[in-house]
């Protein structure tokens, strides 16, 4: 089996009270991390700091991206076993789910409905923590992560980042984890938990919904 070698992305937006506890969460791996990359998303926003620090990392199927948000953090010291498990098998491009929190999952098996459609009418299920081979990042186009008015999208990373990404993939080659890893923090600084981001939240989702979609690789 090949060595894979851990890239965990952790965002972080205005308070830093969760971040040392993230970060603690990471250090405790059974397995080690390559690196552990901190954005301030406070700087330059959401979609355009998560792109960029996605260019930086060599594009190798070896490569594996972890998205923790900095006010999550793994339940388990195992996460990276249970990861390399699932990428045991080369067929997988990338995983999804299983977290805990004060409320329930949404993270559930893929059905027959194609991604765009799923998120229209049945809910986003593609929840924490969501990984993926970094082979993929070249083929994410930098447009794509802009509004039609040519501005970087100021919410919806996960939606903009990680619905290309399904989407080259295919439905075979996503695996969804139905084991715990990440412990998903609900406060009143959550997008959704206030009434203007959850709005922007929605319009940012909805355009990138209108954008072309990708062609399985």
């Amino acid at each position: 089996m090949e060595k894979l070698n851990f890239h965990v992305i952790t965002p972080f937006k205005g308070p830093k009270d969760w971040l040392e506890e993230c970060m603690q969460s990471v250090e405790m791996q059974t397995l080690p991390v390559t690196h552990h990359i901190i954005i301030d998303n406070d700087n330059k926003g959401a979609c355009r700091n998560h792109f960029e620090e996605l260019q930086k990392i060599e594009p190798l199927s070896s490569n594996i991206i972890i998205h923790l948000d900095g006010d999550d953090r793994f339940i388990t010291h195992k996460a990276l076993e249970h990861l390399t498990e699932a990428y045991s098998d080369d067929t997988t491009w990338a995983t999804y789910g299983n977290y805990v929190g004060r409320q329930p999952s949404v993270c559930r098996p893929i059905d027959d409905r194609s991604f765009r459609e799923s998120i229209v009418n049945g809910g986003w299920c593609w929840s924490h923590p969501r990984t993926f081979r970094a082979h993929l990042i070249p083929h994410l186009r930098e447009e794509d992560m802009k509004d039609f008015s040519g501005n970087w999208f100021s919410s919806a990373p996960d939606v903009a980042i990680f619905l290309p990404i399904l989407e080259m993939c295919g439905k075979p080659r996503v695996k969804f984890i139905d084991v715990d890893l990440v412990y998903y923090r609900i406060h009143n600084h959550n997008e959704h938990a206030n009434k203007d981001k959850l709005t922007d939240q929605v319009r940012c989702a909805l355009e990138i919904l209108r954008k072309q979609a990708y062609i399985k690789l």
